[in-house]
């Protein structure tokens, strides 16, 4: 039996071990080499009195020009994406001198909203550098050389529109006699003691980890030099709003051209920067760096 025992120790420290060492090596940071690639054409953000900031099916959208971004799969950092599914983004640009938006679209035959350890959102990402003056690498930066990027989950725009939670979104027909997350903040006599409820039953919270499903913003503002060094704005202040229709994805994101935040991509008063863009297809299983970009930064000409 102590034989028996023995035995199946070495084989669990054995099988542990390699897990250990299996996750580890697919979840570290690789060094990225620096790629600094400025794709012909560009893009115009036009001057406009009035900027439809969260209205990606405006009408004025239909008077401004559009350029099309040919889509690359990210094939630096792991885990790779081997195959697009979404060829190319077409993008417009609109400034009122206060604000500029971004209005991007893109075929995709399915609406991905739902998150699941099988299911993935569609989302979609503008990345601007801080000094255009030496551009970093158009995939999440360069050391010393950081990126401003507005991120946009479909799922999380759903969930805030719609007014639920995470777990009646994506688990609808979930049922348990007592749930204390949902339960408590029922009767919960204050924001902050439903606050504190949340932090003992969803580990992300008590964390103060910015991204957790459900409670998210519909744009979330990045800063990153390099893979290994991403960081949440502290102050937010992207808007956008999504539209899926007749098998297209309608998408705006919007930001204030100044602001006090040294993480933000400081647009007034310049005449142009760059841009590049990313898109994720949940449908076909796109998350985290499994996702397509643009092959480099195309010039934003900022109309004044």
């Amino acid at each position: 039996m102590h034989r028996i025992n023995l035995k199946m120790s070495y084989i669990f420290t054995f099988f542990f071990s390699f897990l250990l060492a299996w996750s580890f090596g697919a979840s570290q940071v690789l060094p990225q080499e620096k790629e600094v690639k400025v794709l012909t054409g560009k893009i115009t953000s036009h001057f406009r009195p009035y900027v439809p900031i969260t209205e990606p099916l405006h009408k004025i959208w239909s008077s401004v020009n559009q350029t099309k971004i040919e889509l690359v799969p990210q094939n630096v950092q792991e885990p790779k994406l081997e195959n697009v599914s979404v060829n190319s983004v077409l993008v417009r640009s609109l400034n009122n001198g206060r604000w500029i938006s971004f209005q991007l679209e893109w075929e995709d035959s399915t609406e991905d909203t739902i998150i699941r350890s099988e299911r993935f959102s569609d989302s979609a990402a503008v990345e601007l550098p801080l000094w255009p003056q030496q551009l970093p690498d158009h995939r999440m930066g360069s050391d010393g050389q950081p990126v401003h990027l507005m991120l946009w989950k479909a799922s999380s725009q759903r969930s805030r529109e719609e007014n639920i939670s995470f777990t009646a979104l994506n688990y609808p027909n979930m049922w348990c006699d007592y749930y204390p997350f949902e339960r408590f903040c029922e009767s919960a006599i204050s924001a902050a003691a439903c606050e504190g409820e949340k932090k003992k039953v969803v580990a992300a919270l008590a964390a103060n980890n910015p991204i957790v499903p459900g409670v998210g913003r519909v744009v979330e503002e990045l800063y990153a030099e390099t893979w290994n060094n991403v960081v949440s704005h502290e102050n937010q202040l992207a808007r956008g709003m999504g539209k899926w229709k007749d098998g297209r994805w309608h998408l705006v994101i919007s930001h204030p051209m100044s602001s006090e935040d040294e993480r933000d991509a400081l647009l007034e008063g310049r005449p142009k920067t760059f841009a590049s863009f990313a898109v994720w297809d949940g449908g076909s299983n796109n998350v985290g760096p499994r996702k397509m970009t643009a092959d480099g930064w195309i010039e934003l000409e900022i109309g004044q």
